[in-house]
């Protein structure tokens, strides 16, 4: 069977590129589109539907690492740096936010990388729509400043996320109810403008009632474990999902919340 056969028992023949990146390797790149969460109330805790699809996508790559493997190709989950791929496969193209836009998902998507020994090629179609040039939207709307001068990584409040700690009080509040993911540059940008919003699962929207997952998060992997399928095994980590179901109580101004938070956990010492 060919490379593209296979793929394409997994993935639709339109959501895929493949590209040289070594003298004998090339690298296939997936995509998988997914419709954002609506927000939910300041007394819940909320995390993007982005790690969701990220968990099924790197399940479905390792599926398709191993029937190709089966067919007698030799085939690796990829390291490759994926963003520069897009754009040079002419899949997509790079915003001010350095995330990368593709056809029909806009920035609303996820990306998996498969490595394969041997030349294979198959290239996107994407016309740029260059909207960027002439819009602020995503740099006014993040509350942190990170794209004032650029995008600066160290501001990002996804990168406070990876923290033990948050910091300072104002990093804190602009994390709102956040409990992994941000959104919001994303939320205002004009090439999400089709792409509609979903309902938050009913068991999901009910474990992340801050009460719940704070009680949830103080028993540990045990008690967190129902979100492994939600944000995958490499996110789902027990000290940073309580440190920031802390930060989202005490920014909900919920008086009774914040009434359940030990003077450790107000301290940030957890």
């Amino acid at each position: 069977m060919k490379v593209t056969e296979i793929v394409e028992k997994y993935i639709n023949k339109e959501d895929y590129f493949i590209l040289s990146t070594g003298e004998n390797k090339s690298t296939l790149v997936f995509c998988m589109g997914y419709n954002p969460y609506k927000l939910l109330d300041k007394n819940h805790g909320q995390i993007d539907s982005y790690y969701y699809t990220s968990n099924i996508s790197y399940f479905i790559a390792k599926d398709i690492v191993n029937t190709l493997n089966e067919n007698g190709y030799s085939a690796t989950m990829s390291s490759e740096y994926i963003k520069p791929l897009v754009v040079k496969a002419n899949f997509g193209e790079k915003l001010k936010t350095t995330l990368v836009a593709v056809n029909k998902y806009g920035t609303k998507v996820v990306f998996q990388a498969i490595d394969i020994v041997g030349q294979y090629e198959k290239l996107g179609n994407y016309v740029p729509k260059k909207l960027c040039e002439n819009c602020d939207k995503c740099i006014r709307a993040c509350k942190n400043n990170a794209l004032d001068n650029g995008f600066c990584r160290a501001d990002c409040l996804r990168n406070y996320q990876d923290l033990t700690d948050l910091g300072d009080e104002k990093a804190r509040k602009a994390q709102g109810n956040n409990i992994i993911g941000c959104d919001i540059c994303q939320r205002v940008c004009p090439y999400n403008k089709d792409i509609a919003l979903k309902d938050v699962p009913t068991d999901l929207a009910s474990f992340l009632e801050l009460k719940n997952l704070l009680f949830r998060a103080r028993e540990g992997k045990k008690g967190l474990e129902f979100l492994v399928e939600h944000m995958g095994k490499n996110f789902l980590r027990v000290k940073r999902v309580h440190r920031l179901t802390v930060n989202a109580i005490l920014n909900s101004g919920n008086d009774e919340l914040i009434s359940l938070l030990t003077d450790e956990e107000k301290s940030g010492k957890i």
